[in-house]
């Protein structure tokens, strides 16, 4: 997966040592899940839900990103499945 590929993914914050700086600051967004906005060769960027955003090293990001939960798919009803909750609604007025 390029840095590139991971634009728009949520990661969890995390601890790391090197490039770039882990500041104190970044301690309480461990375990807290935001959204990554920018990837380069070596550093992300990940936009917490109150605003703030941090660079995380990559690849090492790759270890925390988030797996999205899909979206239930809508049934497809039949006409004759419309037509019989139509007839159902009506009878309750």
């Amino acid at each position: 997966m390029n840095a590139e590929d991971i634009v728009g993914k949520k990661a969890k914050g995390f601890k790391f040592t090197g490039y770039p700086v882990y500041t104190p600051h970044m301690q309480e967004y461990i375990g807290k899940i935001g959204t990554i906005r920018a990837s380069y060769s070596n550093v992300c960027s990940i936009k917490f839900d109150d605003g703030n955003t941090w660079s995380y090293p990559y690849p090492e990001i790759l270890k925390h990103l988030v797996e999205e939960e899909k979206e239930e798919e809508e049934e497809e009803l039949t006409i004759e499945q419309i037509l019989n909750n139509m007839k159902k609604l009506i009878s309750r007025i």
